[in-house]
């Protein structure tokens, strides 16, 4: 957890909002604020938790802290970072400026506990502030430091203030030069990272995606056979929009009449009946921000209930136990299954096809059968492996 407090010169500490707008790539946190008077010196409460940041291998992390002058007319001073409780600081690099910039750094290795930074400007001048926080040697900007970094700064060395390919986060000291300090800070601090900040801007919902798979049909698997009565769609991650009319929804090409759907909040349903057989499924509806949502699948749909019998060879009821599979002879990917009890095993919602009918019984017996969906009861013989020869092999 990260916690800022500012504190104005000669006035209490008050709670400010983490301002976290048009973040820099690479910082875990920024604090904007103003130095209104040449003494003002303000202080922000950082903490670095143990639960949510993960330490290096020598149980601290390693910290950047940059003081800009946000476009202000502030001279930025040194910062401090101390202590404030449980926790203890190390600072290895203390700048009023940075290759190039105004801007005042602080490299310091800090262990999970509760800090004061202060900031405050120099040459007596004043203006709005900026103060960021990064991972040292989080090269690549994803919050954390790893192999990924040490390479691309290895691959950046010898890379100066200036050229196309210089890049602020691998140098971390900010000295204009990507060299051997740089690689050799990030190697220390491999194993640390930091929460990824929300950037703290309002975005467009549009523009936002929904989880994978949010349209999805409820009580509908499209690897088995279904019931022909109706269909419900379930929305993960936002509501329906409740205009029906701008609900697209087409069975085999035929689109269902707007006075034929019912939403509330994330259930869409379709008081319809499907056809016996197979349904090509299409709709198009919104969400209530107005994004677009699909779904495209194939249902095979009956009404019929199929009853399999099985029978030893003699005729009498195969009373072992025994699993029956029942699938569509035009797409074997469509199946039921069912456990016997007194032989017979039952299978709903069948449609007037082809249904292939494989049983296997507990003693390895087998029997199969072909059958239309709509036939009502089939008999299956059960045939089981034959006792060993007493002839012995020549």
């Amino acid at each position: 957890m990260i916690v800022f407090l500012r504190r104005l010169s000669a006035l209490p500490m008050f709670l400010f909002p983490f301002a976290a707008s048009a973040m820099t790539p690479g910082a875990v946190a920024t604090f904007n604020g103003t130095i209104s008077s040449p003494s003002q010196e303000d202080g922000v409460v950082f903490e670095v938790d143990p639960n949510i940041n993960h330490t290096n291998g020598s149980g601290k992390i390693d910290f950047v802290f940059v003081l800009s002058s946000d476009g202000s007319t502030l001279d930025p001073g040194l910062i401090s970072v101390d202590a404030s409780g449980s926790g203890s600081a190390s600072n290895s690099t203390r700048r009023p400026d940075t290759a190039g910039s105004l801007a005042s750094i602080e490299l310091v290795t800090l262990s999970p506990g509760r800090y004061t930074v202060s900031v405050c400007g120099e040459h007596k001048t004043i203006g709005s502030y900026r103060l960021e926080v990064f991972l040292a040697g989080d090269a690549n900007a994803d919050s954390k430091v790893d192999a990924a970094d040490t390479a691309l700064i290895d691959q950046l060395s010898n890379t100066k203030l200036g050229d196309a390919t210089y890049s602020m986060l691998a140098d971390v000291d900010r000295n204009g030069v990507i060299n051997r300090g740089d690689y050799q800070r990030a190697q220390a601090n491999l194993g640390a990272s930091a929460p990824v900040p929300d950037s703290g801007v309002e975005k467009d919902p549009l523009e936002l995606s929904l989880p994978i798979d949010a349209l999805q049909l409820v009580k509908a698997p499209p690897s088995t056979f279904n019931s022909q009565n109706g269909l419900i769609f379930s929305l993960t991650g936002s509501s329906f929009d409740l205009t029906t009319a701008d609900v697209v929804l087409t069975i085999n090409g035929a689109r269902v009449a707007a006075s034929a759907i019912n939403i509330a909040h994330h259930l869409l349903t379709a008081n319809i009946t499907l056809a016996n057989g197979r349904n090509d499924v299409s709709l198009k509806a919104y969400d209530v921000e107005g994004r677009p949502v699909y779904f495209n699948g194939r249902l095979w749909a009956g009404s019929s209930t199929l009853s399999v019998r099985l029978v030893n060879p003699d005729g009498t009821i195969f009373t072992a136990g025994a699993t029956v599979t029942a699938s569509l002879s035009d797409d074997p990917t469509i199946t039921a299954q069912a456990t016997t009890v007194n032989g017979v095993a039952m299978f709903t919602s069948m449609p007037a096809r082809t249904i292939l009918i494989k049983a296997k019984g507990s003693g390895n017996e087998t029997g199969s059968a072909g059958v239309i969906g709509t036939f009502g009861t089939v008999v299956v013989k059960m045939l089981g492996f034959k006792a060993p020869s007493s002839v012995p092999n020549e």
